[in-house]
């Protein structure tokens, strides 16, 4: 059997497949696995992205070296997604590979120098073994390692290093009868205090055994106890593997479902309706604030499970709140995983191995849990589409809105995006038909909108001689406060946010080259552009309408609180 290989070398000269034969001795490669295979002079980290019977490559091909895990990675699906996405995106595919995967599954390398001649291994440099590299310092060795490398007395050996690693967890577990514990503590020494703990507790507890040791340390059962209690065949020891889980400190209970309005159940019945017939649809679920589009998302991945599938949803990084993953998780339990960049590297490596093992069935992240490894979804959702942190502003940049519409195809599933104010893309699509629009025109607990007042600053009256803040704005801040109630004053820039407006026309004077507005420095008294240099001398008279009742707006926010505490 011989195997495409991906090498993790990000280069335009090795982005593409190298063919490896793969040895006897390894039965568990498949399309997926991350391997170790010799790659020049050295051994690198690989994907294998195909495997086929006859050898493409009519010369003598190497072996892979190593198969880096038992559970294969990569599912299938990422394999053939990597492929796609690399086209589109005008990347590596080594690069897709690798934003797949959590942090701990991305290989690290070491470099070591090995002696091969007898007199070599017998300096002090080197003790009869090899060193690593980067733990050479002195100039001295550096002269004396390069001198035996040029003469062949010693070569550089690449390893891959494995990071991945489970946190691990001791297991003790029943050896005896019930009856034999209760003859033991009879004949007890006395003053055995902490054992007798111990055997109260197997005796009163039995059916509960095994226990990890953490439970028994709450009960004042130190580590010496445990140890002597396995020494003398009271117990057995085991390690296991745990995962991390990084909700277990919130106190998170079942909630109850919510009945929805009629609006929520139209919606939802659309969505659930391609869910069944395996449709991969595109929904357009906009909502106004508070109109329920969570529920509906709940609601829609209930249908799912239901049916023997997962779903996958993702929410902005921002959003990303332990109120909202408090919120599915109080509805499906276990059976949701969490990723985002809030969690630690083992938090996030369990989380995706309780994906991978398909121990959870619902997924709650941000943008790279688009990625996870789900197999068999039924419904992939998107809340608030319109936010700009779905796109991935480094390499590789793709935009998870796009990788859920490749997934989706690729499972036959339904997409959801939701949003209050949904992107121009979307809003565009879903006019031109391409994404179907469902609506949330009403506030599900029947509450008004909040009252949104604009003010036309060319008519404003202001409060003071600066021009900060309106009188409008600031008679209702001090009813506000005199109710003894809260204000949020927000800002759209730090330090100054200085142009000039004519109060006639609203006109704001502007930078040709780059459309933004031109900034007043009064030490110079001119116009000035931030981005290109371009300036101008102060005008005294409105450029477009030439009246004189033109204004240099300035707010500093130093200024601005000061103002408000007058």
């Amino acid at each position: 059997m011989f195997a495409e290989v991906i090498v993790d070398v990000a280069a335009k000269q090795t982005d593409k497949t190298f063919e490896y034969k793969i040895p006897s001795e390894l039965k568990n490669v498949a399309v997926g696995s991350r391997v170790v295979v010799p790659f020049g002079r050295r051994k690198v980290q690989g994907f294998v992205v195909e495997i086929h019977a006859e050898a493409n490559y009519q010369g003598e091909l190497k072996e892979l070296s190593l198969v880096l895990d038992d559970q294969i990675p990569l599912i299938p699906e990422l394999v053939k997604l990597s492929e796609v996405l690399a086209r589109k995106l005008f990347t590596y595919r080594i690069s897709i590979l690798q934003a797949m995967l959590p942090s701990m599954l991305k290989a690290g390398y070491k470099k070591n120098i090995v002696p091969l001649t007898d007199s070599a291994r017998e300096l002090p440099i080197f003790n009869g073994k090899a060193i690593d590299a980067a733990t050479v310092r002195s100039n001295t060795d550096i002269l004396l390692i390069n001198k035996l490398l040029a003469t062949k007395a010693a070569k550089i050996d690449y390893v891959v290093k494995n990071k991945a690693s489970h946190k691990k967890d001791l297991i003790y577990s029943i050896s005896n009868p019930k009856k034999d514990y209760l003859e033991i503590l009879a004949n007890l020494r006395t003053n055995a205090f902490k054992q007798k703990i111990l055997l109260n507790d197997i005796i009163e507890n039995y059916e509960s055994y095994p226990k990890r040791q953490q439970e028994l340390a709450n009960l004042g059962i130190k580590s010496d106890v445990l140890r002597n209690a396995v020494n003398n065949n009271w117990l057995q020891k085991q390690e296991v593997d745990v995962y991390r889980d990084p909700t277990a400190a919130d106190m998170i209970h079942a909630s109850k479902v919510v009945q929805l309005n009629v609006e929520q159940q139209a919606a939802l019945d659309q969505i659930n309706a391609q869910i069944v017939r395996k449709n991969a649809k595109t929904f357009l679920l906009e909502g106004i604030t508070g109109s329920g589009k969570t529920e509906v998302y709940l609601h829609a991945i209930a249908e799912c499970l239901k049916n023997n599938k997962s779903a996958l949803m993702l929410v902005p990084e921002i959003a990303l709140t332990p109120q909202m993953v408090n919120q599915v998780k109080s509805r499906f339990g276990k059976d949701v995983a969490v990723l985002h960049s809030a969690l630690s590297e083992g938090e996030k490596y369990d989380e995706w191995c309780r994906i991978r093992n398909q121990e959870t069935h619902v997924v709650v992240g941000a943008r790279s849990a688009i990625f996870a490894p789900l197999t068999n979804i039924g419904l992939i959702i998107i809340d608030e589409e319109h936010e700009a942190s779905y796109k991935q502003d480094n390499t590789p940049r793709y935009h998870a809105r796009d990788v859920a519409i490749l997934r989706s195809e690729y499972n036959h599933c339904p997409l959801v995006l939701g949003s209050a104010t949904p992107s121009l893309y979307s809003r565009a699509r879903a006019q031109k038909g391409v994404y179907q629009l469902l609506r949330l025109n009403n506030r599900a607990n029947n509450k008004e909108l909040p009252k949104v007042q604009i003010i036309d600053l060319k008519k404003a009256m202001f409060a003071g001689t600066q021009f900060d803040i309106s009188v409008d704005m600031l008679n209702v801040i001090k009813k506000t406060i005199a109710k003894k109630e809260q204000v949020i004053l927000l800002l759209n820039r730090r330090g100054f946010n200085n142009f000039m407006l004519c109060r006639e026309c609203g006109y704001v004077l502007q930078c040709p080259n780059c459309d933004i507005s031109l900034n007043y420095h009064k030490d110079i008294n001119q116009m000035k552009c931030h981005y290109c240099g371009y300036e101008i001398n102060k005008p005294y008279v409105c450029p477009k309408c030439h009246s004189k009742h033109i204004i240099f707006w300035v707010v500093v926010l130093k200024r601005f609180k000061k103002n408000l505490l007058i």
